[in-house]
């Protein structure tokens, strides 16, 4: 599952109970944006790598039956934001897209 705008600080990950483990990044100014992704424990199992793009991406590589595969969890920038912001977000969704199997979810906030 993925949650947008979460609104916490800094990055990290922890157990939330039954098994469940969640990956955040937030912004470390204040409290905006925010990305986490939350998943079961034969999900969290298959975790080989999570990165903290920054706090509107996070990225968790899953192998998944004999594939290795890419979750992106996104939060567009939204009307209101800079060009500079809108231009960075899409950068940086743009280096993290390199391998046929990713799977982008979350609020593009009307930008696709």
């Amino acid at each position: 599952m993925g949650i947008s705008e979460t609104k916490w600080k800094g990055s990290g990950s922890r157990e939330v109970g039954q098994g469940y483990r969640i990956w955040w990044s937030g912004g470390e100014i204040g409290r905006r944006n925010g990305v986490a992704i939350v998943m079961d424990k034969k999900m969290t199992s298959r975790v080989m790598k999570v990165d903290v793009v920054s706090e509107r991406i996070i990225k968790v590589t899953v192998r998944m039956e004999g594939e290795i595969m890419d979750i992106i969890q996104v939060y567009a920038p939204q009307t209101g934001c800079t060009d500079d912001e809108k231009r960075e977000f899409e950068e940086d969704l743009e280096r993290q897209v390199k391998e046929e199997r990713t799977i982008i979810i979350g609020d593009f906030n009307a930008q696709v």
